[in-house]
């Protein structure tokens, strides 16, 4: 009994064969691979997410205007839109109709003040039923989420820096990723934040940043689309 013990022991003792150890490092390996492959699916479906939202928003301004003839949120006065019936009774703000979009302050992806051009924008676009969300939101409550976390504006043709440059009224998100934001310019345009349809700028609080020289994997960007 005690020899068979002792026999017993010694083999306890061996510890794990290289087989053993192998077969274990193919395991852990094989479940690291599949995080990461999970890590990047989640990653590029945001990317398709955020070129729908993008693309989402621009078709919705065009079938406004082609209604309307006016830009959204620079259509007005208040009793004539509310007078159109259904969620348009609870829109709050209407435009000047100057054929611009005024953003207040410069803050694209807030308003300090009500009213504001910018809020009219998503309000008149949920009123008529092209994108979904609180026609009555108003104040920073009327600017939709991307994909990533970050707010999404707009801005006209009055603004400064490299969104002036950008002809039109343009639509911008924040908090982007620079492999989201390198991504997302190569499948809309020429994917170089600094020429085309889309350009990006260092990410800023409230305001779209400085304009980006180029993109990075590791920094944070605004991207804004002209429509």
């Amino acid at each position: 009994m005690n020899q068979k013990m002792t026999r017993y022991r010694a083999r306890n003792n061996q510890g794990f064969t290289l087989v053993e150890i192998a077969i274990v490092l193919i395991i852990i390996g094989a479940l690291l691979g599949g995080v990461f492959q999970g890590a990047k699916l989640i990653d590029n479906a945001k990317v398709r997410k955020a070129i729908g939202e993008l693309e989402g928003v621009a078709i919705a301004f065009r079938v406004y205007q082609d209604k309307y003839g006016s830009i959204p949120g620079d259509d007005g006065d208040l009793t004539a839109l509310q007078a159109r019936g259904g969620d348009w009774a609870f829109v709050t703000v209407a435009g000047n109709e100057d054929g611009d979009l005024d953003v207040d302050n410069g803050n694209v992806f807030t308003s300090d003040t009500v009213p504001v051009e910018t809020v009219g924008f998503w309000q008149q676009l949920r009123a008529e039923g092209l994108i979904l969300g609180d026609p009555g939101a108003a104040g920073s409550d009327a600017y939709p989420t991307n994909a990533f976390g970050g707010l999404i504006g707009v801005a006209g043709n009055t603004n400064s820096g490299f969104l002036g440059e950008m002809s039109g009224v343009k639509v911008c998100m924040k908090n982007i990723p620079g492999d989201a934001a390198i991504s997302i310019d190569a499948k809309l345009d020429d994917g170089k934040s600094t020429t085309g349809r889309i350009r990006g700028a260092v990410d800023s609080s409230n305001s779209v940043g400085q304009s980006a020289d180029s993109y990075s994997n590791v920094g944070i960007f605004s991207i804004c689309m002209r429509m």
